[in-house]
């Protein structure tokens, strides 16, 4: 039972074929483009590839439990991930933010749950989001965005 409920909620964390829900003032001029670059990005790219990986056992652990660990050390010492799980970037081997809340943009069901501390050299972010309304239990899935910076910062914690 357990392994048919982790394999519907790990099926969430595959590369997802759209980018990130944006506000109207930062449309998407070439979707297809993105698309393609997204994916190959996910495939190639060993940030994402490892936040891939965490995302994987962040849903088995959400699955489990109805709510994100309080940190990710949690991932391992519980068995959410068939191998040991690293936290860091794995170029800037930096510690990657991760906030169980969330971090939101007005008026948007997704919020940012794991993030590169710092961007990239051409200004994006990798992150991890979810989809969260107000019922326990309510993440749907996880997807990887790289996001550009501006719309990076426009993400808030919940209590402000």
């Amino acid at each position: 039972m357990l392994a048919a409920l982790s394999f519907s909620f790990l099926a969430g964390c595959q590369p997802s074929p759209q980018q990130a829900q944006l506000p109207p003032a930062h449309g998407v001029s070439n979707q297809a483009d993105q698309t393609a670059s997204a994916d190959v990005a996910l495939a190639t790219d060993p940030s994402a590839m490892r936040l891939n990986d965490i995302s994987g056992a962040l849903l088995l652990y959400y699955a489990t439990n109805k709510q994100f660990p309080n940190q990710l050390e949690e991932l391992n010492a519980g068995g959410y991930s068939d191998r040991r799980l690293r936290f860091t970037n794995p170029v800037t081997d930096k510690p990657y933010v991760y906030v169980p809340t969330g971090l939101m943009l007005g008026g948007h069901r997704k919020r940012i749950i794991l993030y590169d501390q710092t961007p990239t050299p051409d200004g994006r972010r990798f992150c991890l989001v979810t989809v969260l309304d107000s019922r326990p239990g309510s993440a749907q899935a996880v997807e990887i965005l790289s996001l550009p910076e501006d719309i990076f910062e426009s993400y808030h914690s919940p209590d402000k």
